[in-house]
């Protein structure tokens, strides 16, 4: 690649994703008594129509995951991958914020959501990264902040640093090694890493009631990667490349938790809320099917509670 398409690539990045002041990944664990379907409906289609109305946030995407299909994800000798069914979790919604008075007003306004929590979750744990500790290595995929299915495959990776491992040695491989190597992959249209501070069970910027923040250290996690693929195929050639660095991998990890990204949805993108933040997925899928630009008419958005 040449100077001037590094440059290129830099601007875009950049305005797709401006550096932040704060990322959070919330691992989110079902209650056990909603049925799945109705849990991940909820979550998006009243849940997050809170969430999305709240002042602060500069982006909000919200995944599905799944434990299983994770499976899929190559395994690297001496890292495990195996995860008891008590900690694993279904749902990651990732918000973020420009500054720290963007914070300060979510965290003013957030009782309504935090009320609403016990409904759906018996679990949440927020995991921060903070400024450049959130960062997207390379984006190629035509959409940043899609709604519709995208037809690719994606994971999130949550990795927990090995034993012995300072981690300033641990985060300088995460970045200064790992993330430059596979970005410069074309079998990876994305990557996007979170390397996160340490959780402290009772500093807690989201604190429901009547659900779990407790995370034993040893569960905690020290990363996530976000990896995008065109299909499985794409990702065996990776993994099968120089790119993917099984046994430095080995060296700095003890285990790695895929979960593949079913369905992802932007609910807030650029400060404004998206078209499913404003309205809920199910209408928001009826609009663009039957192609009614007048409800994105400011008459209209206005007349609902606007962007």
């Amino acid at each position: 690649m040449s100077a001037t398409e590094d440059v290129a690539v830099g601007a875009r990045l950049a305005e797709r994703y401006p550096t932040p002041f704060l990322t959070i990944l919330f691992t989110l664990r079902r209650r056990r008594s909603v049925p799945e379907d109705l849990f991940y409906a909820y979550w998006r289609d009243t849940h997050c129509q809170i969430s999305a109305r709240l002042p602060g946030m500069h982006q909000l995407w919200i995944h599905f995951l799944d434990y299983d299909r994770g499976r899929a994800w190559p395994q690297v000798p001496g890292i495990g991958q195996e995860l008891a069914e008590a900690d694993r979790f279904e749902g990651v919604p990732e918000p973020v914020f420009l500054t720290e008075a963007d914070v300060n007003r979510f965290g003013a306004a957030m009782t309504p959501l935090m009320n609403d929590e016990v409904n759906i979750f018996e679990e949440t744990i927020g995991y921060q990264a903070l400024g450049s500790n959130s960062a997207t290595i390379c984006d190629r995929l035509a959409e940043p902040a899609p709604d519709l299915p995208e037809g690719v495959l994606r994971f999130l990776v949550f990795c927990k640093q090995s034993d012995g491992i300072e981690p300033d040695r641990f985060r300088a491989f995460m970045r200064e090694r790992l993330a430059p190597a596979w970005a410069e992959s074309d079998e990876v249209l994305k990557l996007r890493m979170h390397l996160f501070e340490p959780y402290v069970n009772e500093d807690l910027l989201m604190d429901a009631r009547d659900l779990s923040h407790y995370k034993a250290p040893d569960k905690q996690y020290q990363a996530c990667l976000e990896v995008v693929f065109d299909d499985a195929l794409a990702m065996r050639r990776f993994a099968a490349s120089a790119a993917w660095l099984g046994e430095e991998q080995g060296r700095h990890m003890r285990e790695q938790h895929a979960f593949e990204v079913v369905r992802r949805y932007t609910m807030r993108y650029g400060g404004r809320m998206t078209l499913t933040g404003l309205r809920g997925s199910a209408v928001a899928e009826q609009i663009r099917r039957i192609g009614a630009v007048n409800q994105l008419e400011s008459e209209v958005v206005e007349l609902l509670g606007g962007y």
